[in-house]
């Protein structure tokens, strides 16, 4: 019978380990989440309603989701700032719908060095692309 009680005093203590541990790993995924301003936009459809109903937009495509790692930091930080006055999307070419809309668009990120690429459009329509320094200002 007291082999039973610390048996179950161990699982006990182990699943709140697990816990408390799942806990730590939740909060650092979470640090690394782009923030909830950056739109996600992978088809076609969605992108073209995004230029219509916005007039300024920064739209960032990457090679894979890994790519623009610091560029989606950099660009969440922005966004919080832009607020209202323009919109950040980001578009992963890397999978599939990803690829089909960067081809559409006929853009190439990974013909960049860093495996991404800035481009702007305004009032629906490309207007240039983005190639001053990344920086917070």
């Amino acid at each position: 019978m007291a082999s039973w009680i610390r048996c179950r005093r161990e699982m006990r203590e182990a699943t709140m380990f697990l816990l408390v541990l799942l806990m730590l790993m939740l909060s650092s995924l979470e640090a690394v989440k782009v923030s909830p301003l950056i739109e996600k936009v992978s088809d076609h459809k969605d992108f073209k309603k995004l230029l219509r109903t916005r007039t300024n937009v920064l739209v960032l495509y990457t090679k894979t989701a890994t790519s623009g790692d610091s560029s989606l930091k950099l660009l969440s930080d922005v966004a919080q700032t832009v607020k209202g006055q323009g919109t950040i999307a980001w578009v992963n070419c890397g999978d599939s719908e990803g690829r089909k809309l960067c081809k559409k668009v006929k853009v190439d990120p990974s013909a960049k060095h860093e495996g991404a690429e800035l481009l702007h459009y305004k009032d629906g329509t490309f207007h240039t692309e983005y190639n001053r320094p990344a920086t917070f200002k």
